[in-house]
């Protein structure tokens, strides 16, 4: 995915400026905002965001004030002086990269896209492993138990004597998942299991 506009929070007036300008000379529009809760408060759609490090807020406290409106976006942070431990807690909070500022704007493009078409998979896996968990979440330990065993390949003999029941209860406790979960096939619900062990 290419991008044409990205969103640029910095609470420094005349950097920010600066920043928009070198996105503008290779195509890119900036839309520019002080703080993540103007930004979240303006309601834009934008997969991209470009966030200052050095500010009054971290790149770990703006990605979890996206989290809590429900904002998934790939960030770049960014500061005028780089040091490690910046950067790794950058990186650690679910920043995408992290840059120096001055930088040129097709180099952060460039990263960007590099980085989002290798996490595009990952963050795919991602939503799906959670999207498994929660509807996994009405079932029993039980039927839990049962599911896994299934998408472990075991019978429902093996299930019984690992978990300590019968295998006529497993079979209860697997039509019971079924019917919880309203799939028509166990292999629907061995996928699902599957996908919510991916993270």
């Amino acid at each position: 995915m290419m991008y044409s506009k990205i969103i640029l929070i910095d609470h420094d007036s005349r950097r920010k400026a600066n920043i928009s300008m070198e996105m503008s000379e290779v195509g890119i529009f900036c839309d520019p905002y002080a703080d993540v809760s103007e930004f979240i408060e303006s309601g834009p759609n934008s997969d991209c965001i470009i966030a200052a490090d050095d500010g009054p807020c971290s790149i770990a406290q703006i990605i979890k004030k996206l989290e809590e409106n429900g904002r998934e976006n790939l960030i770049i942070a960014f500061s005028n002086e780089i040091d490690l431990g910046r950067i790794t807690d950058a990186m650690l909070a679910g920043a995408i990269d992290f840059v120096a500022w001055p930088f040129r704007g097709l180099e952060v493009m460039d990263r960007v896209q590099a980085r989002a078409t290798a996490m595009g998979n990952a963050q795919h896996r991602r939503r799906r492993a959670i999207l498994a968990k929660e509807k996994l979440r009405v079932l029993t330990l039980r039927e839990d138990e049962v599911i896994a065993g299934l998408a472990e390949g075991l019978t429902n003999k093996a299930i019984a004597e690992l978990i300590g029941i019968s295998p006529r209860t497993v079979e209860v406790h697997r039509a019971n998942a079924m019917n919880k979960l309203d799939l028509d096939h166990s292999a629907k619900a061995i996928r699902l299991k599957l996908e919510s062990d991916l993270f």
